[in-house]
């Protein structure tokens, strides 16, 4: 009896090796679910007519917006895209909830083309204004948006409904939303000051800028936005932290006057990319203003930049060739490894 015991041990334990090697075979040749692959930035396919393009939260898709009304849905595993035609045309601002779930961009006629992927479902949400410039998530994942003359509302089912209006708003950078404090924005001014606003009345009102702000991006995790104004034909790149409002003013960068025309600050906040009309890529340290590399994309004016959220990939909008997909590292070095 007592050797049956052994030897019945013994079978457990070369089953259990086997189960052992046998998993980490799997894991070797690529067969565990668990491991991704994700493929070269050459291997993604390049996205025609693209005019925006934002990267999901967890790395595994990309989104585009087409100029004849299609988002486009790239998987970062395969470099494959799946085309969705929407029905309306464009203009370009996407973005997505930070779970991921909803994707929200603004059509050229006024709208809010709103996605619930988990659900399939889609609608646009014709907004009772002038164009739109702009759309956020808040913390409930509710759709905010801004139009032209600093009116914001919020997208509650197939209406929009107005929340409040901050003039020369150009920028709708986050919302939060309490029982006891209603809501509250942090927005962007166009002759450069830093605002925060709640049920129409101001909280906190900073500058950051000395002049007219032109472009801007804003960095949901990071809490920071970057801005870049022109004055004289001088291009000046700004970054401001939201947290207790406390700004950082690097130095302009080099050699930019009148050129820069896209901008896009990583998620980590730790850099920031300049695309110019002439085709040229800058990365920027977010810190220190110090200007880290440049690449040339052959005077392709670059319309748009974004980032992926490992800073691997930039997502490089240009007004011939559409979206192409590049690694960071290849074009400015070693800079944005983690």
């Amino acid at each position: 009896m007592k050797r049956k015991r052994e030897l019945s041990r013994l079978t457990i334990v070369k089953a259990t090796i086997a189960c052992v090697i046998g998993t980490c075979n799997l894991i070797l040749l690529g067969g565990c679910k668990s491991c991704e692959t994700r493929v070269s930035a050459d291997e993604i396919s390049r996205i025609p007519h693209a005019i925006d393009t934002c990267f999901s939260p967890d790395g595994h898709t990309c989104l585009s917006l087409t100029r004849d009304g299609k988002i486009v849905k790239t998987d970062l595993s395969t470099g494959v895209g799946e085309s969705l035609a929407c029905g309306s045309s464009f203009a370009a601002c996407l973005k997505m909830s930070s779970d991921g779930e909803v994707i929200a961009a603004l059509t050229a006629d006024g709208g809010v083309f709103i996605w619930r992927q988990s659900v399939g479902e889609m609608r646009i949400v014709k907004v009772d204004t002038d164009l739109l410039t702009d759309i956020c998530f808040d913390d409930l994942m509710q759709v905010y948006c801004l139009s032209r003359h600093g009116e914001i509302s919020v997208i509650v089912g197939s209406e929009a409904r107005p929340v409040t209006a901050v003039a020369d708003c150009i920028g709708l950078l986050s919302v939060r939303t309490s029982s006891s404090s209603g809501v509250i924005c942090d927005v962007l001014l166009r002759d450069g000051r830093l605002a925060q606003v709640q049920n129409s009345e101001w909280l906190k009102l900073v500058r950051i800028a000395d002049v007219s702000i032109r472009l801007y991006d804003y960095s949901a995790q990071g809490k920071k936005v970057a801005v870049f104004t022109a004055s004289s034909g001088i291009g000046k790149l700004q970054i401001s932290e939201l947290s207790g409002l406390t700004i950082v003013f690097p130095e302009p960068p080099s050699d930019l006057e009148g050129m820069v025309i896209s901008i896009a600050i990583s998620n980590d906040a730790k850099f920031v990319v300049l695309g110019t009309s002439g085709g040229d890529l800058i990365l920027i340290d977010a810190t220190t203003g110090r200007e880290l590399g440049r690449s040339s994309r052959n005077g392709d004016r670059i319309e748009a930049l974004a980032l992926s959220n490992d800073n691997r990939l930039l997502a490089i909008t240009t007004y011939f060739q559409g979206t192409l997909f590049c690694e960071t590292e290849e074009l400015f070095g070693d800079f944005v490894k983690k």
